[in-house]
This record gives structure tokens, sequence and C-alpha cells, in this order.
């Protein structure tokens, strides 16, 4: 079993928001602090990541053998933002960061000096749910088209799981620009830094719709406080399909000075992810464990909803990455965003791994 840690973050209101404050450092200040090292029972590697999700399914997946197997001893440090992962990550107290790759291009664009090593999410597994209440009053039905259902948000109350800027609100200002509305005035943005913030936000109808990721979607919709939308997993916004999304990610510097230590970690995530494919029982199993309060079936629907964006193996494509920049920029005044794939991703460990497991 792998260690936990939870790290404390500043967090101040704002009205409805709460913003994080993280001091990151300046790319290629100092020497690299990480603390991944041959600890005498395997390569201890730091990942941070924030909240309990099922799009975390590799990762509880890679706890059930792969880390053992590749000789990691992974600390998974319990972060309270992406923002405060990407900080920990630059100030070295962590090795990994999981996020987005919208995080990962933003830190380069920043001249933040990080690169995604593994994929760990394709396209964009989430579903916008709206209060079934506000869906009647727009007497606009689930299942019409996508351009009516976008009109239909206009003077809502939107929640959005995590900071602004972050992934999600990236994609909602697409989409929400794709139907002749501007993100700015017509919608007002309700940020919940954790997933059970967001949850009660809807549930309580602190907020008229919401994006969520199972399991938080699949108790809102079946506990009836929300209806699905949008299922950006079945095809229902086709801009966003095969996105390059989630990613685990490290600093350059720790890149260059521990390959071994990256491969490793590399190859747990990848045999995780070909054991979710191959053995896809076993592998719902092992997820379930970070989920034993949740009603069984609840649980099962959820999983095989998200099972879809897990990836075979632990590459990123050229053209998952494509995506991801375009959706970017679609929202992003000029000057447009212009970080190139071989910056913002080092996809040799991936490679390796899928020539080695062959």
């Amino acid at each position: 079993m792998q260690k936990y840690r939870h790290r404390r973050s500043l967090l101040i209101g704002s009205g409805a928001m709460a913003l994080s404050l993280a001091v990151a450092a300046c790319s290629g200040s100092g020497g690299d602090t990480s603390g991944a090292r041959d600890s005498g029972s395997g390569t201890h590697a730091k990942i941070g990541l924030a909240g309990s999700s099922l799009l975390y399914g590799t990762i509880y997946q890679a706890e059930e053998g792969a880390f053992a197997k590749n000789g990691v001893n992974a600390e998974l440090v319990a972060e309270s933002t992406p923002a405060v992962t990407l900080s920990s990550v630059l100030n070295g107290d962590v090795d990994f960061g999981v996020g987005t790759m919208t995080d990962v291009i933003n830190a380069n664009a920043k001249g933040q000096q990080v690169q995604a090593v593994a994929g760990l999410l394709t396209g964009f597994p989430n579903v916008f749910v709206l209060n079934p209440k506000v869906a009647e009053r727009s007497g606009v039905d689930a299942s019409a088209p996508l351009d009516e259902r976008l009109k239909a948000l206009k003077g809502l109350t939107i929640g959005v799981p995590g900071q602004a800027g972050g992934a999600v609100e990236t994609v909602l200002n697409q989409m929400l620009e794709s139907a002749g509305l501007d993100p700015g005035k017509d919608v007002t943005f309700y940020y919940a830094q954790t997933p059970a913030t967001l949850l009660t936000a809807v549930q309580t109808g602190r907020v008229d719709a919401g994006m969520a990721a199972p399991p938080q979607s699949d108790e809102i919709i079946r506990g009836g406080k929300g209806v699905a939308w949008l299922d950006f997993i079945r095809g229902d916004y086709p801009p966003v399909a095969n996105m390059l999304y989630g990613v685990i990610y490290a600093k350059k510097s720790f890149i260059a000075s521990h390959p071994a230590i990256v491969q490793s970690v590399v190859n747990s995530f990848g045999d995780a992810e070909k054991s979710m494919h191959t053995n896809s029982d076993d592998a719902q199993k092992a997820v379930r464990a970070h989920f034993t309060q949740m009603d069984p079936s609840l649980y099962a629907h959820a999983y095989e909803f998200v099972s879809g964006a897990y990836p075979a193996d632990p590459s990123m494509s050229t053209s998952g990455y494509a995506v991801t920049l375009k959706v970017m920029n679609s929202t992003t005044p000029s000057p447009k965003l212009t970080v190139d794939y071989s910056a913002a991703v080092d996809n040799l460990f991936a490679e390796k791994y899928n020539g080695n497991s062959k």
C-alpha cells in the first residue's frame, strides 16, 4: 500500500470563490531538490495529486502491483488544488504531478519548465449537469440539438471544478462561445476547489449547473439533483473528442537528472493501463477499494462511464496534443499559445515502454 501525505494550502474567500495562493519556483533557480531516490526498498517517488476521483483510476490500479513490479515506492501526496500540485512540482516538494495537459501547456507559456511524461486520460471525461427545475424552465429538452442546449445556459451560474483558467473552464468557454454566448457576461462561474464542494453546490442549488466527473456526476443525476445536459464521453461535444487530457508531469531538470526513475514510474502507469484493458473486471474491483462507501450499482455505472477515457498505454500523440492546444487557443486572445509538442511533452519514456512491452 502506498503512503499518503496531505499538504496544507492557504485559501482565502473572495465572494463565492476561493483562491489558492501558491508560490511557484522560477525555472532554472537552484538545483533539483526532489525527494526521488533509491530508498533501499525501491525507487522512492513523490506524486502529487488533488482530490479523489475515478479519473485517477490508473493511479489506483498502479497501487495494486504495478508500482511494486517496477521497483517504485510511491508516496502519493494529497494536494488541495491542481495549482498547488504544480507549485509543489516546481519547488521540488514532489517529483511528479498529476494534472491536465492544459496545466502543462499554460506552465510552459509562462516559462515554467515542466513536461508531461505519460498520458492518463484521453477525451474529456465529464458530464455537464443541469438542475432539473432550470432545465424545465428553459423549455429545452436534454435531447435537443447541441446549439439549443448551449443557448439555454444563458444567465446561469455554473459550477466549475478547480481554479480559474483550468482545463474545465477552457472547455466551457469554448462551448459557450460556439453558441454565441460570452462567458464573461452571459454566465457566472462558481469555482469549487474540490469535487465534494461542487457536488454540494449542485445538490443544494447554489449553482444552476456544473461540470462534474464520475462518481460525482452519477451522484447528482441519480439523486435527482441534475440531468445530463452534455455527455462528453459519449460524444455530445465533438471538438474535445480525442484530446490529450490527463497526464503525469515533472520538471524538465528532474527528467534530465533522473531518467531511470522517470522510466520506472512511466512503466508502472503503462502496466496499470494495460491491465485495465486486459483485466477490466479485476481493475474495476481494485479501483473500487477507494470508493467503498459508494452504492455498488452507482460505482459500476460511474466506472463504466469513465473507463472509456483510460488509454491503453502511456503514450501521448501529437494529434491529441493538437486538439488540446486548439481548444485552448479557441478562447485565448491574441497572441495565441505557441507551445510546441516537444516543449510540453517528453514521449520517449512511453515509447520505450511500448517497445519493451510488446
